[in-house]
């Protein structure tokens, strides 16, 4: 007999049980208490490690199994064939279904986080936004109004999120980020100098960090990430969001898991500052959390030495710490100093020929964003810079002309939140 490593019994039959088991046994089932067992497929898989079936329909089960990878399978026939409706996540751990209505599934798996069906098993999106942690090893529903889906980590715990009557996953448009496993929608408008009015078209960057344009899409106008601080006490998914822009702008946030919804606007006519607060809870429960701490014209304020003039220097080379700007006329490098007086250089991605961001800890952290923008032919007559962040963190940039040879930094100091700059020390052409 080979090793079982999952049992279910049929919700509406005691005596019929299904087993899966390791290293080749596939699947088994029995129908009379567990006196006879039919081996009922799936062989092909070394670890069948989940069973699920669905409530007055003990045809209709869902298995997840794996070998190097994991699998969901269905069978709408009792087991006498199977159809593999996910392939390639991490290995499914756990299945579990909504008492309210059994076509909702969730999948608990290891490295690919909570996943969620709506249709039964037929479909399949990702619900870790609500979790938080990639691996999970089991899931439990339990009873309340609204249920709570509780979800236990390897390694971190338990988690667990109230599951909301009607709550939705947020889904993308043009118009909108969907961000932390699709828990959270995000949507921005503008208004501009001439009274005019309009809606963000939405780019995601990674799953916490989306970015929107307002007039051309090499132009990136406001950025914002969801942050969770979720371990240590803490219970709090933090909003930080910027500008590279002093138009009008308002971010409306909502979190689908509770309906939850929150406006952030920055005035016309004021250059950006960063947006940070902490209204959103890890474990969904409605309950809010308190708060945390057309013409060109430099911000005023900010540290904005005069630019260096050294000798012209060859055409930009992009690297991982360099972004290559208007056709690498111009390279733009960046460092940071932490809490503890830990120092590093940025990573660099390009988003447009006229933007790009850095991330310093995490790939799906986006810190700054810094875009150059043209002048010429109008009175100012210049290249422009303007930058923000995401971050407290002390901040050094640097912005070289690879045309003249002239170099401009900006500095944010440590513990003080980004506020735009904006300068404009390279000449036209």
């Amino acid at each position: 007999m080979n090793p079982v490593l999952s049992i279910a019994v049929d919700p509406g039959d005691a005596d019929t049980v299904w087993a899966g088991t390791q290293y080749g046994g596939g699947i088994l089932r029995t129908t009379d208490g567990g006196e006879r067992w039919t081996s009922l497929g799936l062989t092909q898989e070394n670890f069948v490690e989940a069973i699920s079936v669905a409530p007055g329909n003990g045809e209709d089960v869902l298995v997840g199994a794996g070998t190097t990878r994991g699998n969901i399978y269905r069978s709408v026939d009792g087991g006498r064939s199977w159809q593999r409706k996910l392939t390639e996540i991490g290995f499914v751990r756990s299945l579990v279904r909504d008492p309210r209505d059994s076509r909702v599934v969730y999948a608990g798996t290891e490295g690919s986080g909570v996943l969620r069906s709506t249709d039964g098993g037929e479909t399949w999106a990702d619900f870790t936004g609500a979790i938080f942690y990639p691996l999970i090893y089991g899931l439990a529903i339990a009873g309340g109004e609204p249920p709570v889906l509780i979800a236990g980590s390897y390694g971190s715990g338990l988690y667990g999120t109230r599951l909301s009557e009607g709550g939705e996953p947020c889904i993308a448009d043009d118009e909108s980020l969907c961000l932390l496993g699709n828990r959270f929608q995000v949507t921005a408008r503008y208004v501009d100098y001439s009274g005019g009015s309009g809606t963000g078209k939405a780019v995601s960057l990674t799953p916490d960090t989306g970015y929107f344009w307002f007039f051309t899409p090499s132009n990136v106008e406001a950025v914002i990430k969801m942050v969770p601080f979720c371990e240590n006490g803490r219970d709090v998914v933090a909003v930080y969001a910027t500008g590279l822009t002093d138009l009008g702008v308002t971010f409306t946030v909502t979190d689908t898991a509770t309906g939850q919804s929150k406006n952030y606007a920055n005035p016309l006519g004021t250059p950006f500052k960063l947006i940070r607060d902490g209204p959103f809870t890890c474990v969904p429960s409605g309950a809010a959390i308190a708060a945390e701490a057309a013409g060109f014209e430099p911000t005023k304020g900010h540290v904005m030495p005069s630019p260096v003039p050294v000798e012209p220097l060859a055409v930009c080379t992009p690297d991982e710490a360099t972004l290559c700007l208007v056709n690498g006329r111009f390279r733009v490098t960046a460092r940071y100093r932490d809490y503890s007086s830990q120092t590093g250089t940025g990573k660099a991605i390009s988003l447009t020929s006229d933007t790009g961001y850095f991330w310093f800890f995490s790939a799906s952290n986006v810190e700054v964003v810094l875009k150059l923008v043209s002048f010429c032919g109008t009175e100012s007559n210049v290249n422009a810079v303007y930058a923000n962040g995401l971050t407290d963190l002390g901040i050094e940039i640097e912005v070289t002309d690879t045309v003249s040879g002239v170099t401009a930094r900006y500095t944010n100091a440590l513990g003080r939140d980004f506020e735009l700059i904006r300068d404009g020390p390279f000449s036209c052409p």
